[in-house]
């Protein structure tokens, strides 16, 4: 067959029974075009599209939310400018009365106007007037909350009348009349303003600023030469004109330059801002998520100084050792009878699931029974009560856990079909308790009283609680409490009381 190098594309395809490799024609050529296209106009910004004339971003998401995030810098420009357009016209509306200058003719002992001066004063100072209104209208109307979504239908209102006041001037000038009220410097200055003013703070797109700002400059010198200017009509005028479209070409070149830098800052600055937000947020959510693991790991305090110790600076070889020696604390062990044969025909995800959703269980019980886990070896589970937080209790919270995963364990026997049970044992006394490892943290208890409890385990009966002597003292006569044949210094529990 044949075809380019470039229209063949070659893909694996791991799922396929005889052949591995999928072979695909495509014509890659428009696609190629398009894309040289693209690389011929550079981003202005970064996530920006390809629309050169229309700067905006290429998702929609990020574009509205710029949108919604720069209303308040768009809304305070456009108040700017119209406070420069109400300056303006106050003073035009002070200026022109007093320093304005008429033609005057002395007939007798009385000073008589032209009409042709006093209609063209008259007219401007009209003009300047509804400018005035209609800019203190529109400065009230951004205050309110229906301006967010017509301020680019006012802002046009505001440029075509801006435009139309102006060139309505020069057509209501009385060509036989050489008082025009702005000399030839002053009316190149106000087009050059609006002009400027039109691109830098008019939140407008650039095809609509730039056509009418093209359209105001022709009418403007065409109305300028033949209404308030007719005497160029009889000499060559042609290097004026030269001249004039040059500077009208460069302040045109000027907006468009600050248009389109202004466009680049603002969306540069937000994008920057929202990847400085969103790193902020990530931090943020890792932090949080260290936070809790480390406080699903080890009781609360201990889990707020290594949190502290985080913070610090630590110069020394070994990080500060947390340990304590804590009395009257009651250590729980407890161990699944019957797992062996549980887990003799099942897989090892079968298991692990059933086991997860047992010491599910346990956790929730550890949390309403005020006890501490500590660890889970295989299908032993251990927790402690009393430490590292000191609490009179201790020894019921740990009885109270054995008895309630005993029930536990019958109701999950109940919902997978499964036949097992607990062997219980508890014994109370002194354990070291702190913060072991250096990068991968664990919070545990030793002492023999911790063997102890693990023997009480051992040697207890599934479906019971096995307690030593020491910790049947601090239980007192609230439990139902049996004698154990093997060993006269430890006792059974079955349930509760009633007392």
């Amino acid at each position: 067959m044949a075809g380019n190098a470039s229209d063949i594309e070659v893909h694996f395809n791991p799922n396929a029974d005889e052949t591995p490799v999928e072979v695909t024609l495509r014509r890659r050529s428009s696609e190629n075009s398009r894309s040289k296209t693209r690389t011929l106009c550079p981003k202005l910004f970064e996530r920006a599209s390809g629309s050169w004339w229309n700067p905006k971003f290429d998702s929609s998401i990020i574009e509205e939310q710029f949108q919604y995030n720069s209303f308040s810098q768009i809304r305070r420009r456009f108040r700017y400018a119209l406070c420069y357009i109400l300056a303006a016209c106050v003073v035009w509306l002070i200026y022109l009365p007093v320093q304005t200058t008429y033609t005057v003719s002395r007939q007798g002992d009385e000073l008589c106007f032209e009409d042709g001066s006093r209609a063209t004063w008259i007219m401007f100072e009209l003009a300047v007037a509804c400018l005035l209104v209609l800019c203190i209208i529109l400065l009230v109307f951004t205050v309110s909350h229906h301006y967010k979504s017509h301020f680019q239908k006012i802002s046009g209102v505001l440029c075509l009348s801006l435009c139309g006041l102006t060139l309505l001037t020069f057509a209501s000038h009385s060509s036989s009349s050489n008082s025009y009220p702005m000399s030839s410097v002053a009316t190149f200055a106000v087009c050059i303003e609006t002009i400027l003013m039109m691109y830098t703070m008019f939140p407008m797109p650039y095809l609509y600023t730039v056509i009418p700002m093209l359209m105001f400059s022709v009418a403007y010198e065409l109305l300028y030469f033949l209404y308030v200017d007719p005497a160029n009509a009889n000499r060559s005028i042609t290097g004026e004109v030269f001249t004039k479209l040059c500077l009208h070409i460069c302040v045109h070149l000027m907006g468009t330059h600050v248009f389109f830098m202004s466009q680049v800052r603002s969306r540069n600055t937000f994008m920057k801002i929202g990847q400085a937000v969103s790193a902020r947020h990530q931090h943020q959510s890792e932090k949080q998520l260290k936070e809790t693991t480390i406080h699903s790991l080890m009781p609360d305090s201990i889990a707020q100084k290594l949190l502290d110790e985080k913070g610090e600076r630590n110069d020394g070889i070994f990080r500060p050792f947390y340990m304590d020696l804590m009395e009257d604390v009651s250590i729980l062990f407890a161990d699944i009878a019957g797992f062996t044969r549980m887990s003799a025909n099942k897989s090892a995800d079968t298991l692990v699931g059933l086991l997860n959703n047992l010491f599910g269980r346990f956790d929730i019980l550890c949390l309403d029974h005020n006890c501490e886990k500590i660890c889970t070896l295989g299908d032993c589970y251990y927790c402690v009560s009393g430490c590292p937080e000191p609490r009179p209790d201790h020894a019921e919270c740990c009885v109270d856990m054995g008895l309630s995963m005993i029930e536990a364990i019958k109701d999950f026997c109940q919902d997978t079909g499964e036949k097992v049970n607990m062997r219980v044992g508890v014994h109370t006394g002194k354990v070291l308790c702190g913060i072991i490892g250096k990068s991968r943290y664990k919070f545990d208890v030793w002492s023999n009283d911790v063997t102890m409890a693990n023997k009480m385990e051992a040697s207890g009966i599934p479906g019971k609680v096995h307690v030593s002597a020491v910790t049947a003292e601090f239980l007192g006569d609230k439990y139902i409490m049996e004698e154990s044949r093997q060993d006269r210094q430890t006792v059974f529990l079955g349930k509760l009381s009633i007392l």
